[in-house]
């Protein structure tokens, strides 16, 4: 092959039906029935995920009785002080004497 416009056409022909092999491969056609099974992983990354967003609901549902009680506790009139003490000096109740 002496022309080179055959040339070229041949390898850009040779390299679109190098691509075309290796999508046909990549895609797997005859994997379909092993594609159909579900993987465990997955299962279980699904029940992780569900696990997760119910502890993540249990927890905000906490934090919002938490700001509700802050915010009524906030909200309320201050409690009244103790009385002030007192210092009550009594008489002794015996009277001891030596001899």
């Amino acid at each position: 092959m002496t022309d080179h416009v055959a040339r070229l056409y041949a390898f850009a022909i040779a390299v679109l039906v190098f691509f075309a092999a290796w999508v046909g491969v990549a895609a797997h056609p005859w994997a379909t029935s092993a594609a159909a099974k579900p993987d465990l992983r997955v299962a279980a990354l699904v029940a992780k995920e569900r696990r997760v967003r119910a502890e993540t609901l249990a927890v905000r549902r906490v934090l919002a009785v938490r700001r509700q009680q802050a915010a009524a506790a906030a909200n309320a009139p201050a409690p009244a002080p103790p009385p002030p003490v007192r210092i009550v000096t009594l008489p002794p109740l015996t009277i001891t004497k030596t001899s």
